[in-house]
């Protein structure tokens, strides 16, 4: 920290009180580039560089060990496809003919398709795209089978040596879905 002891050491006195300009600098970027500092202190500020346009999708391929059969070339929609996807605030990992029970997705009925667009990762044994955020082009397609309740939980809350207690009881609402497809044009490509 620069002090006024610090600047009679260096041969150089304050223009004005350090306190005063210390606070000017933080204040504002505005304020900073004004503030004057004593002669012999050094202001350390770190340009920054212009942020790079990154890429919307990696993709990586995965390497085979020397003398490995080479795997079957998987047919659309077919098992060892997999995706990571976003619905309803939560991540899921899908394959094809995976059941799973998400909140509650109002709007389409039972037996009704739907496109979740939201997939965050996709991926086959030779490669795998990670998107940032989400891989584009990418589709899972999934097939409404219920909306039902899931299991109730018991919210119990007692108070020792009160005689007090209550007993409350939580079931929340979820669509059952199954994964139909999942697409993508490097995919099916591949």
């Amino acid at each position: 920290m620069f002090t006024a002891a610090l600047a009679r050491r260096l041969g150089a006195a304050p223009k004005r009180p350090l306190a005063e300009a210390w606070r000017a600098m933080s204040s504002a970027p505005a304020a900073a580039a004004k503030a004057v500092l004593p002669a012999g202190a050094s202001q350390h500020v770190k340009a920054q560089q212009p942020k790079q346009q990154q890429p919307l999708v990696t993709m990586v391929t995965h390497a085979r060990p020397a003398g490995a059969p080479k795997p079957p070339i998987i047919p659309r929609g077919c098992a060892g496809r997999f995706a990571v996807i976003k619905l309803g605030g939560t991540q899921y990992k899908v394959t094809v003919d995976d059941v799973i029970a998400a909140e509650k997705v109002k709007g389409p009925d039972i037996g009704e398709l739907i496109d979740v667009k939201d997939v965050l990762l996709l991926g086959t044994e030779e490669r795998t795209w990670v998107g940032r955020p989400t891989v584009p082009g990418a589709r899972v397609q999934m097939l409404v089978e219920e909306h039902t309740k899931d299991q109730k939980v018991v919210i119990f809350k007692m108070r020792r040596r009160k005689s007090s207690r209550r007993t409350r009881g939580f079931r929340r609402d979820v669509t059952v879905l199954r994964v139909m497809e999942i697409e993508h044009k490097d995919l099916d490509a591949a």
